[in-house]
């Protein structure tokens, strides 16, 4: 799921371009919010990284852990 997320927003970078009837404005608050995005799920991803998982893996034991349980984290 997070490399789906992660192209999402790639693929919404690289096809950005400005449409014929808007402004320069409208265009760039366009741009802002993809950016924005980007700039979110990598935050995400590195709380999920650098707190998250170490606090999962410390809390259970993963090899006895069901993925349900695990997803419930």
């Amino acid at each position: 799921m997070k490399d789906t997320i992660i192209d999402i927003g790639v693929r919404k970078f690289k096809l950005f371009e400005m449409k014929e009837t808007e402004t320069i404005d409208e265009m760039y608050g366009r741009f802002t919010i993809i950016l924005n995005e980007l700039r979110s799920l990598e935050i995400i991803l590195l709380l999920i990284r650098r707190h998250i998982v170490p606090a999962i893996r410390e809390a259970k034991d993963l090899t006895k852990l069901r993925l349900e349980n695990l997803i419930g984290s």
